[in-house]
């Protein structure tokens, strides 16, 4: 007897569970119906910002923090009249107050330079993240490979590490490959530092490599509409 009651018990609370479940799965569903039903987020201008350019992967590791802050001082220094601001979306991530040497503690488009690493895997990524802008009809300045190749610091022989597969994508894609940065222990050295190498060595070949991506990415923004605020 006491068996069969335990047995029943647990029969009961399966049922109770199951019925929670099904419940559970409807609210689910209803809900990414009504939010599928909004369709995507409108666009907003953001006052007294004339031209976005977004940063972009879809994978860690690639470097889009470092091209980011060398990107920024790079067209800083090639616009000296033009206030150009640094955001970062991972409001509490720590690399970019490190690079920029940034103590105080976060408050809470025109285009996307998309950032990849010349591996397959990283290319792959790269590849859906720009199909993914490419529908959502948000412009894309190009692709920047980091970490690209390597340079011998006694005879300036460049060595490709991974192939050409960036070059490969971004001719499939439409789009520019911008610029090829290489693996350089400078560049990590500095922005570690929280100096970027544009500013710590700014006529090195490291920082070059960003000024000229800088320049790129001002000739794409000139033939872009501005925001009116």
């Amino acid at each position: 007897m006491l068996f069969r009651g335990i047995k029943s018990g647990i029969q009961s609370f399966a049922n109770r569970s199951l019925v929670r479940l099904k419940a559970s799965r409807s609210e689910i569903e209803s809900k990414q119906k009504e939010l599928m039903s909004r369709g995507l987020p409108k666009r907003k201008s953001i006052t007294g910002v004339n031209q976005i350019v977004v940063v972009a992967s879809g994978k860690g590791g690639v470097g889009k923090s470092t091209t980011a802050v060398n990107l920024a001082v790079a067209l800083k220094l090639l616009n000296p009249n033009k206030t150009v601001g640094l955001l970062d979306t991972d409001i509490f991530g720590p690399s970019i107050p490190l690079m920029m040497n940034v103590q105080e503690s976060p408050l809470l488009t025109k285009g996307v330079l998309l950032v990849t690493t010349p591996q397959k895997a990283a290319l792959q990524v790269t590849q859906r993240g720009a199909v993914l802008f490419q529908k959502l009809e948000v412009p894309v300045i190009g692709i920047v490979e980091n970490m690209s190749h390597v340079v011998c610091p006694n005879c300036q022989h460049s060595s490709s590490l991974y192939g050409h597969g960036t070059k490969d994508l971004a001719s499939n894609l439409g789009i520019s490959l911008l610029q090829e940065i290489p693996l350089d222990p400078a560049i990590t050295k500095y922005t570690d530092s929280g100096k970027p190498v544009v500013i710590a060595e700014p006529d090195s070949v490291q920082a070059l490599a960003y000024k000229t991506l800088g320049r790129r990415v001002c000739e794409f923004l000139a033939t872009q509409e501005m925001n009116s605020n």
